[in-house]
């Protein structure tokens, strides 16, 4: 037993897990982020979360995980990749606090990343999970990524000269 002393008129239940936004293309910002240890302890993850602007999922959020410091120098590299693509996206190439990012108009390239079991006999359920970063204004909102699912086998072909990202197709992070 815990003492709480908790009053739940003043939070907002719980909903359950959270919606997968569909693949597509939204107009979105950083809203947060944070470094945090990873699972297991060997390293740290900075933590992005994005929050669509517009349309049917405005205000919904996707979460972006990359490894900051990490055993492996591919984990490490993916991050680098990742972090250069938001700042190329935002406008910004000099990052001193991941707190610059925060409130820049950019542009997500969501596609869904198919769940699969655990060691547990349970199994992690699909998510929304971030292939791209573009430049605010770079493609029309809503329009279907050429890669449906992630992680990406093969990178997909951005518009001409428009995207931003440098991630490697093994980019799972």
């Amino acid at each position: 037993m815990a003492q709480l002393n908790f009053d739940a008129t003043n939070v907002a239940p719980s909903t359950g897990p959270a919606a997968l936004i569909p693949p597509g293309v939204y107009n979105a910002q950083i809203v947060t982020s944070e470094m945090k240890p990873n699972s297991s302890g060997t390293g740290t993850l900075l933590l992005f979360t994005f929050q669509i602007m517009d349309g049917e999922y405005q205000g919904f959020t996707v979460l972006e995980r990359v490894n900051w410091t990490n055993p492996s120098a591919q984990a490490v590299e993916i991050a680098r990749r990742t972090v250069s693509a938001i700042g190329h996206a935002c406008g910004i190439l000099q990052i001193a606090d991941s707190q610059q990012l925060h409130g820049i108009p950019l542009q997500i390239r969501v596609a869904i990343e198919k769940g699969g079991p655990k060691d547990d006999g349970t199994s992690w359920p699909d998510k929304s999970k971030i292939v791209d970063y573009l430049k605010a204004g770079t493609a029309q909102a809503g329009a279907q990524p050429e890669v449906a699912t992630a992680p990406v086998q093969q990178a997909a072909q951005p518009p001409q000269n428009q995207a931003v990202s440098n991630r490697p197709p093994w980019a799972t992070n």
